[in-house]
């Protein structure tokens, strides 16, 4: 997908608010993309369980929570797996290549 190519039309709003000696500022962003941007994005987003609100929440704070950073049942699974003996091993890259090939 060429982005650059993409018809999209975007707003800026910048909102600053003055009270209690302290200044916040805010800003808005809209944007008019195609319709299969957002599902596609929202699909991205949730695939790790995450949400729209959580992902600004990330930008804002400058960090991910280190919840985000555990491993998920099935990377469990995996290393568990890994502990049992129950990998394959082999003895040349070739040998590894060659079995991947062979499941296709």
């Amino acid at each position: 997908m060429d982005w650059a190519k993409l018809p999209m039309r975007i707003t800026l709003q910048y909102v600053q608010q003055e009270g209690g000696g302290a200044m916040a500022a805010s800003r808005m962003i809209q944007a008019k993309v195609p319709g299969d941007i957002p599902d596609r994005t929202n699909e991205i987003i949730e695939a790790p369980g995450l949400t729209v609100s959580d992902v600004t929440r990330i930008a804002q704070d400058r960090r991910i929570p280190p919840a985000l950073l555990q491993p998920h049942a099935e990377t469990l699974a995996a290393f568990a797996e890994i502990d049992r003996g129950g990998l394959k091993r082999f003895d040349s890259v070739d040998e590894l290549v060659a079995d991947l090939n062979a499941e296709d």
